[in-house]
């Protein structure tokens, strides 16, 4: 009877030990894929120039239920804006109808909603990388 129980305390001390190590391996390999992600959908947003009203507000379920915003343009273009993994709350705050407006290169997104302004800092963590 003692026998068995060292057995399943060594059993337990290993499976221990492995899952330290696969999650130190998954932490250092892990923040760079994420960042790379992240750092590209900054970018994608930084290229996008908005000046429009907020068409529909939805979770893409099959894109990883993403937070999305599909934005009508003035000129007629249409523009989602995935939001997933933004901190700023826009997805939270932003309703069918608002207007919105962001310049190129920026991340700031403007609202605008019965006369009122309110300015977002979309963040999607890709500054918390550049450490690395």
């Amino acid at each position: 009877m003692k026998k068995e129980h060292n057995s399943n305390l060594k059993f337990y001390v290993i499976v221990g030990i492995l899952s330290l190590v696969f999650m130190i391996l998954v932490r250092y390999f892990f923040p760079y894929m994420v960042k790379s992600s992240l750092c590209d959908k900054e970018q994608e947003l930084k290229d996008a120039h908005l000046n429009g009203v907020v068409k529909q507000k939805y979770i893409d379920k099959p894109n990883h239920a993403a937070e999305v915003l599909l934005v009508h343009h003035l000129n007629g273009s249409e523009y989602k804006l995935y939001l997933d993994g933004d901190s700023s709350s826009l997805y939270n705050y932003a309703t069918v109808g608002d207007s919105i407006y962001k310049e190129l290169e920026s991340t700031k997104v403007e609202v605008y909603r019965e006369g009122n302004a309110k300015a977002f800092m979309v963040a999607f963590g890709c500054e918390e990388f550049t450490t690395f």
